[in-house]
């Protein structure tokens, strides 16, 4: 995307390879505009995030960490969702 896109998306669906996660999030969040809405997909992969070592899965150990560093992030509110595998709702703030 190019700079004058910053700012100019209402809502963002993320849903990519788990090990992209963080990476796509932080190329998309100024991307939203204040208030903008994005929505990640499978957050709880299968429940493995809830468990000490992630079930032993590489996939689950980057969720995990994205889930962590979404709740860290100051520039977004956000809420986890018990539908499916797990969806992150999150507004820039």
């Amino acid at each position: 995307m190019r700079p004058q896109h910053e700012g100019t998306f209402d809502i963002i669906f993320l849903d990519v390879p788990k090990n992209f996660y963080i990476p796509v999030y932080e190329h998309l969040v100024p991307l939203l505009r204040p208030r903008g809405l994005l929505l990640v997909d499978n957050i709880f992969f299968q429940k493995k995030v809830l468990e000490e070592n992630c079930g032993d899965s590489p996939e689950a150990s980057f969720v995990k960490k994205f889930n962590q560093d979404l709740s860290e992030d100051k520039r977004m509110s956000h809420n986890f969702v018990d539908i499916g595998d797990g969806l992150a709702i999150a507004v820039k703030l």
